[in-house]
């Protein structure tokens, strides 16, 4: 013991210690230890800060890399759904062009064909009262046949329809006061038969053998496929 108080302090190398002496060297000593302890519990404590601090910067570090890819996500979504818009907005100009276009086209024909209509019906119309006069000077009865008089209905239906768009003709008739005539071929000796057209100058001749003819205009009937 003596040996290890001449090492810790040079006042003992000298000479021997004083009991007092002894006892202050040991409460030198003491302290000295307590202050290192004291050292050591509060590096110990700082470290214990420090891993704290470290694991919380760790966890902290995990959490902003999870909003960071969180956020990358949301943007890559929010891209591709405006891409989509777009693609549906330049879809549907596309398709509005297209329609407009379309209807565009078919009201020109429509008007044309409308127009064809009114000067072959202009023509006919100028066509018929030449021919009626003609044989009215002539003295004769004219009429037409049954085929021609089909015809004339087919487009007088056909122009009821185009004329009410959006509506469909059922059940309706047409009643016509005709009379009945035929004539014979003079080279083949064939006989042709037709309706005679009532006119202010045969309406006379024909009234006795005037007939109602009734037409039915309406959707033609299908038979059921099986």
């Amino acid at each position: 013991m003596l040996e290890k108080l001449k090492q810790s302090s040079p006042a003992f190398r000298e000479a021997p210690p004083e009991p007092t002496e002894v006892f202050k060297v040991f409460a030198a000593l003491l302290t000295e230890c307590r202050s290192k302890l004291e050292t050591v519990d509060e590096l110990e404590e700082r470290l214990r800060e420090a891993q704290l601090k470290t694991t919380e910067a760790d966890k902290l570090d995990s959490r902003i890399g999870d909003l960071i890819a969180m956020n990358r996500e949301i943007s890559e979504e929010l891209e591709s759904r405006e891409e989509a818009m777009k693609s549906m907005e330049r879809a549907v100009k596309e398709a509005d062009l297209r329609l407009k276009k379309e209807l565009d086209d078919a009201e020109g024909k429509a008007e044309n064909r409308l127009r064809d209509l009114r000067t072959q019906i202009d023509s006919q119309k100028s066509e018929n009262e030449g021919l009626i006069s003609q044989i009215e000077a002539e003295g004769k009865v004219a009429f037409i046949p049954p085929e021609r008089v089909s015809g004339m209905l087919d487009t007088f239906y056909g122009h009821l329809k185009s004329n009410m768009k959006g509506l469909d003709i059922r059940e309706s008739e047409i009643r016509l006061k005709v009379a009945f005539g035929s004539v014979s071929d003079k080279h083949s000796g064939i006989e042709h038969s037709g309706i005679v057209i009532p006119t202010a100058g045969n309406t006379a001749e024909i009234l006795d053998s005037l007939s109602e003819v009734v037409v039915k205009l309406g959707r033609k009937e299908t038979p059921d496929s099986e």
